[in-house]
């Protein structure tokens, strides 16, 4: 990166990289506060535009609305670079907790109700996240847990959401679409 600032924000310091770019912790100039920046350059002749990856990206995960799922503050462009501008999450990755060694109970309980419940939102709007995993986690000293990382997100359009409520009998259906897994549930009808 040429420069220390992208708009109102100064990067301190780089926080990862992976293939979809790199991750950056800032400081709003303008608000006074800390953010993650995280920037793309896509590769020159791969037929992915980052500009649109960016802001699919981060038009799916603006709209879920939740405590359990990481804000979205800004999207655009700098220098070449497009980039989101999220909430500061301080805290670990559930990788890193696990990592540290066996999880209490209650936390282990506390974490998968929090998760179930921003992706339960996710899903009441027809957006799947697809890339859930342990780096993708984060957890608060607080115990709050944030839903990271929409990249490889989906949404479903209205005609293949299912209504909220019927009147036969319940049934789900989980699919990762293009990921490893696919099944359907039923209870028990008697």
């Amino acid at each position: 990166m040429r420069s220390k600032v992208v708009h109102p924000y100064q990067i301190l310091r780089k926080l990862g990289s992976g293939a979809g770019g790199v991750v950056y912790y800032a400081r709003d100039t303008t608000l006074l506060r800390p953010v993650v920046l995280k920037m793309w350059r896509m590769p020159k002749g791969t037929g992915d535009s980052a500009p649109e990856k960016v802001l699919r990206e981060a038009r799916i995960a603006s709209s879920i609305e939740h405590p359990n799922v990481c804000a979205i503050y800004e999207v655009g462009e700098f220098d070449g670079d497009s980039f989101i501008v999220m909430q500061d999450v301080p805290g670990r990755t559930l990788a890193q907790l696990i990592a540290r060694g066996p999880l209490s109970l209650q936390l282990a309980l506390s974490i998968g109700v929090q998760i179930s419940d921003g992706l339960a939102e996710a899903h009441r709007r027809g957006i799947f996240h697809r890339d859930l995993k342990p780096a993708n986690i984060m957890i608060t000293d607080g115990g709050l847990v944030k839903i990271l990382d929409f990249g490889l997100a989906r949404r479903n359009t209205a005609e293949q959401i299912a209504p909220a409520v019927t009147n036969g009998p319940k049934r789900k259906s989980y699919s990762t679409r293009g990921g490893t897994l696919s099944r359907t549930w039923r209870p028990n009808s008697s």
